[in-house]
């Protein structure tokens, strides 16, 4: 039963997707008729039929094929005119269709594809400016818009938003990251079953990344620019080429690392401190979330701490840091009173007791990677040792 729900899904869903678009032929999945024998080949046949279906328009990573009957494409051809090798204009009612990064397909005497790179409106004409414009062809060599442009259609795939940072569509799956066996003073291995990565302008899937970064090297799979600089974060990005290549890059920019020559998609994936003597903290790192396998008082910030007012700490956490995990110990016979921490110096965050010499809490940070303690009770003083934190990947 539980197969053929999911048959019945898969079928249901290609058949919304050719409702949405005209991607061609929907193929046919047919069900055995009573007497004809056993479902399995026919649910095999069905879904392979929808592997084709979804392989003709789909690349294997994901992306969609840049060809007429296999991209979504929007017919918006209305009074098209040639303006100049880069722009054309159509009539203002459809200038909804050539959002910014979306492509366009021109059909003329060299068809071509470009990208979307702005549109201004004057009386009524919309002029569309295009970049990147390549011939449909084999969607490589350069080419320009020429006249007379018989009809243009414009991709339904929506590009990736400025504004969403390094949130990125589809995320990461898997993600793993860890001192390299063997040289885990410098080398920091990083694995992901899938993940997406984007260039400003679109997303493009990654499958099974297995990398080094090693700060001994630079560029791909070292670092990005300058020498290696000791007590420092070091950024760990995962970067890739359109053709699928991909690798690791270790930048002290936690949001624009400098990109070796060919790579233009990119990803933050995680952090590594380099200590006083150039030696990577040992850290084992599991999707978003690090805990740190060093000696526990690596991580030290607050030593023998007895202020009775909010005093301002900067934990040796990555400033990307929103959440850190603290191991506290107590020095004192009493261990009866409690601290407070805050995040603006004013407001109690919250309030942990002192019922034993040792703990592990969890303490939130402000915008700047930092928060504010205080005994507010007891004579006690204490100590507070960073041995992990959450990345806000």
């Amino acid at each position: 039963m539980k197969r053929i729900l999911t048959f019945i899904i898969a079928a249901l869903a290609a058949g919304s997707l050719a409702g949405a678009y005209d991607y061609g032929s929907t193929p046919k999945l047919t069900l055995p008729k009573t007497g004809e024998g056993s479902w399995g080949p026919k649910i095999e046949d069905s879904f392979k039929k929808l592997a084709d279906f979804n392989s003709s328009f789909a690349n294997p990573d994901g992306t969609l094929k840049a060809t007429a009957t296999a991209t979504p494409w929007q017919s918006v051809t209305s009074t098209v005119t040639y303006v100049s090798t880069t722009q054309l204009s159509v009539n203002s009612s459809l200038a909804a269709y050539f959002e910014t990064g979306r492509k366009a397909w021109v059909t003329q005497s060299v068809q071509a594809i470009g990208v979307v790179t702005g549109t201004s409106t004057v009386g009524g004409v919309t002029t569309v400016t295009l970049g990147n414009i390549v011939q449909y062809t084999d969607n490589a060599t350069p080419a320009t818009l020429s006249d007379p442009i018989t009809s243009v259609s414009v991709s339904m795939v929506t590009p990736r938003s400025a504004t969403l940072g390094n949130t990125v569509g589809g995320g990461y799956s898997g993600l793993l990251i860890a001192n390299n066996t063997t040289n885990p003073s410098y080398q920091m291995g990083i694995s992901a079953s899938e993940i997406t990565l984007d260039d400003g302008t679109y997303y493009k899937n990654y499958h099974s990344v297995a990398v080094t970064a090693d700060i001994t090297a630079a560029g791909a799979n070292g670092r990005d620019t300058g020498s290696e600089a000791a007590s420092t974060w070091y950024y760990i990005w995962i970067i890739g080429k359109a053709d699928g290549t991909v690798a690791s890059l270790l930048s002290t920019s936690s949001t624009a690392p400098a990109m070796p020559s060919g790579y233009t998609y990119k990803r933050r994936v995680g952090a590594i401190y380099n200590d006083a003597s150039s030696n990577f903290w040992r850290t084992l790192q599991t999707d978003n979330t690090v805990r740190t396998t060093h000696a526990f008082n690596t991580g030290v910030y607050l030593s023998a701490g007895t202020a009775t007012t909010y005093t301002l700490l900067t934990p040796i956490a990555p400033p990307t840091s929103r959440l850190i995990t603290v191991q506290f110990q107590t020095g004192g016979a009493t261990s009866t009173g409690y601290f407070t921490f805050s995040l603006d110096g004013a407001t109690d965050t919250f309030i942990q007791s002192i019922i034993s010499y040792f703990g592990v809490i969890q303490i939130p940070l402000n915008t700047s990677g930092q928060h504010y303690y205080k005994r507010a009770s007891g004579t006690d003083n204490l100590y507070l040792y960073v041995i992990g934190w959450v990345d806000n990947l």
